[in-house]
């Protein structure tokens, strides 16, 4: 019916305020068959989001509000879920080696959110000596930003992302899921080719970096059933290619090769990433007031109540942002598109 497809659109679309200001990215076509896990009254998410976030078991997932709520979940959560600084300096300064591994098909967390964050190490590995980091981010256009994911990058030497076709949330799917990753890994990969852990413990010990690690599908994902397919995960942004010869099931006919400049995942990823941040600024730019260079000290003078509250938007260093976040004042640092002089 219409109104299906009307509520279909808006789970793809992803969570956004109701003046249409995007929060974050949604599921990704492809993935429906596993939406049952984390949509609707299946139970999990809704009890969690009651007692973590709300304090309340009784909490009612149909009337969280994405204007006034969004940002309590984010303030609660993040301390110990998310990783929103692209700074692993120290991380980097005493030899870590990080592997990050995503579902295409994730139905829990976007499988957008992975690229982004590699995206946004590659910007703060290239800007970091700026005079001003916050403003040459600002700057950087989509274009440039695809442009610099599409080739290699300093921080591929302590960072790699290998994202996974046809995988769901940390395991399962219609495609090869698994290569030693958890628990549940099947002891035939237990070599580094196969082996997530065994390929990071050999670029920690040895210094080769994972440029592929072959992904195992077993007949209905049972290891007693036998081996259906295997497929190459590529480091990102490159994908598996088949070589036009041989079994498709068989990981040796595929090579890792850069996505397809016109339907590859990461342009779409980079594209859908521009809409999303200019269609924000729009929606700031419609309803905040611009304070400037004011922001920080606005920002105060409303949560000390020495100025009535009011949506704002403006200028603030990294240093002025962490600030504000440290004194419990609720800010968001977002990305700004570049204007052109037209504009």
């Amino acid at each position: 019916s219409d109104a299906q497809l009307a509520g279909l659109a808006e789970i793809y679309r992803g969570p956004h305020t109701s003046t249409g200001a995007p929060l974050f990215s949604g599921p990704l076509p492809g993935s429906e068959y596993l939406w049952n896990l984390a949509i609707g009254d299946s139970g999990g998410y809704g009890a969690f989001f009651g007692d973590v976030v709300f304090a309340d078991a009784k909490w009612d997932w149909r009337t969280f509000n994405f204007d006034t709520q969004y940002e309590t979940v984010r303030n609660k959560l993040n301390p110990l879920m998310g990783a929103p600084s692209p700074d692993l300096s120290a991380f980097k300064a005493r030899g870590g080696k990080l592997l990050q591994y995503h579902g295409w098909h994730d139905n829990l967390v976007a499988p957008s959110a992975s690229p982004n964050y590699y995206s946004s190490l590659i910007a703060f590995e290239k800007l970091k000596g700026s005079k001003n980091i916050d403003d040459a981010i600002a700057n950087l256009t989509p274009q440039q930003i695809a442009a610099d994911a599409a080739k290699p990058q300093p921080a591929q030497d302590y960072f790699r992302l290998f994202m996974m076709p046809g995988m769901g949330h940390c395991r399962g799917g219609a495609a090869p899921n698994r290569f030693d990753h958890g628990a549940n890994a099947p002891p035939s990969n237990r070599d580094a080719e196969h082996s997530a852990v065994m390929a990071l413990e050999r670029w920690v010990e040895q210094g080769i970096a994972p440029e592929r690690i072959v992904a195992t599908q077993y007949v209905d994902n049972d290891v007693k059933k036998g081996i259906a397919r295997e497929r190459p995960l590529c480091v990102y942004p490159k994908v598996a290619r088949y070589s036009g010869k041989g079994d498709i099931n068989v990981a040796t006919n595929f090579t890792c090769a850069p996505p397809d400049a016109k339907n590859g995942e990461l342009v779409a990823a980079m594209e859908k990433a521009a809409t999303a941040i200019n269609q924000l600024r729009e929606v700031i730019e419609k309803n905040f007031d611009n304070v400037g260079g004011k922001f920080s000290e606005e920002a105060r003078r409303m949560h000390y109540g020495e100025s009535k509250k009011r949506s704002i938007y403006g200028d603030a260093s990294a240093d002025e942002t962490r600030a504000l976040i440290d004194e419990g004042i609720n800010v968001r640092a977002i990305p700004w598109s570049r204007r052109d002089k037209s504009n």
